[in-house]
């Protein structure tokens, strides 16, 4: 197993909302990306406390995903640390499930082997859309941007 996980998460079918496992998955395809073999890359429909299984058993975890804060335009993308997760930063995993730092807490305190430095893409959507494969316009001009953040994440942890 792997040291490092970068998670996409994601409804691929939901537009916007598909940005995570999308990124994930260029990610993990990049040349000079998939030469390193401490990460490994999951991309997930995945929401609430199913992630603890996802995440146990890792040092180091990236997780991407879309968020709807309001406050960002549309690509917009906020980097959340641990110490934010946990006091108190809304991001939630879905709009129907608790937040990641309240996940994280549950995991604490069941004593899991959880990630000790974590660290979440969030890109801001307008909000989750209806069904379609399509990203819309100020999503797809953030791609590329979005990407060599991340990856620079990746290629210096």
């Amino acid at each position: 197993m792997a040291s490092n996980l970068v998670l996409g998460l994601g409804n691929p079918i939901r537009q916007d909302d598909g940005i995570g496992i999308f990124l994930c998955e260029k990610l993990e395809k990049d040349e000079q990306i998939s030469r390193l073999t401490e990460w490994e890359f999951i991309a997930s429909g995945e929401a609430g406390m199913a992630l603890l299984d996802l995440i146990c058993g890792y040092q180091n975890l990236v997780v991407i995903d879309s968020m709807v804060s309001g406050k960002h335009p549309p690509g917009t993308i906020s980097k959340l640390q641990l110490p934010q997760i946990l006091t108190g930063a809304t991001y939630k995993t879905s709009p129907h499930h608790t937040t990641f730092g309240h996940i994280f807490t549950m995991g604490q305190q069941a004593q899991l082997p959880l990630p000790q430095k974590v660290t979440i893409f969030a890109v801001e959507i307008k909000e989750f859309q209806d069904f379609g494969f399509e990203f819309s316009p100020e999503i797809e001009k953030s791609i590329s941007p979005i990407l060599e953040e991340i990856k620079g994440k990746i290629l210096r942890p």
